[in-house]
């Protein structure tokens, strides 16, 4: 989200005085989103391409949970095992004091909305604290599965799923690949997520054959301007594909 007054979102102006706002999964209203929250919108687009109206808008966040270390020369700070980069776009909560970097400190839980990188870490575009008690909550691509222990890693955390409610997962099973949302209330031991939910997600929303739809992210892949990833989605290009605000020649590994 840029700016309000309705709410902007890859620069279209969609009407929600009849949408459904979806924070978390949790009915909302629009006064709970911010500038800079990360947003799924699903509705119409006019023919001018800059105004809409919304039926429905979901905000999820990238990752909740307590700070682990900060990088304040490098603008990035851990959280969950996650990598957050900050940037001068990034939008800070006015709770922060001040209201920057230098306002976050380590044991901290906040909340983060942003969009992943090549790399693997989220270039946070909101950054905003969350009382203590609040549910972790972490999304990401499972790797170093281990079915036998029942844990995985999401980036550098560990997650153990032992005692975990498992949703949308064909047989139940979890695989290497998938992208997950993980969510629990507490760290073990050794700084493990005890998770008490693992939701299979969709890297790209579900839509319908012909349906216009918008993605907006950084080239995850790169092999040339004819086959890329955005945030992990495929594209394809051709010759009929028109390119704004620059060439095919600017695409490159981590252009937004």
């Amino acid at each position: 989200i840029s700016t309000f007054g309705s709410v902007v979102v890859n620069g279209v102006r969609y009407e929600t005085d009849s949408a459904v706002i979806l924070v978390n999964e949790t009915p909302g209203s629009q006064s709970d989103l911010e500038v800079g929250d990360v947003v799924t919108v699903r509705g119409s687009i006019n023919e001018d391409n800059v105004t809409g109206t919304a039926d429905e808008v979901t905000f999820e966040e990238a990752v909740t949970g307590p700070v682990d270390s900060i990088d304040f020369a490098s603008r990035l700070l851990v959280v969950l095992g996650q990598t957050i980069r900050v940037t001068p776009d990034t939008s800070f909560d006015d709770s922060f004091a001040p209201a920057a970097l230098d306002g976050v400190s380590v044991g901290q839980v906040v909340e983060v909305s942003g969009l992943i990188d090549a790399n693997g870490d989220i270039v946070a575009t909101r950054i905003e604290p969350k009382s203590a008690g609040s549910e972790f909550e972490v999304h990401g691509i499972v790797s170093s599965l281990d079915t036998t222990a029942l844990r995985f890693n999401l980036g550098s955390l560990v997650v153990d799923y032992s005692a975990a409610t498992l949703d949308d997962f064909q047989g139940g099973v979890i695989n290497n690949g998938d992208f997950v949302e993980a969510n629990g209330m507490t760290l073990g031991g050794a700084g493990e997520l005890i998770a008490t939910r693992v939701e299979l997600e969709s890297l790209f929303p579900d839509v319908n054959e012909n349906d216009f739809a918008e993605i907006e992210g950084f080239i995850t892949r790169f092999a040339d301007a004819a086959d890329f990833d955005i945030a992990g989605f495929p594209v394809t290009t051709n010759a009929q594909t028109v390119f704004k605000s620059g060439t095919a020649a600017d695409l490159g590994l981590n252009v937004k």
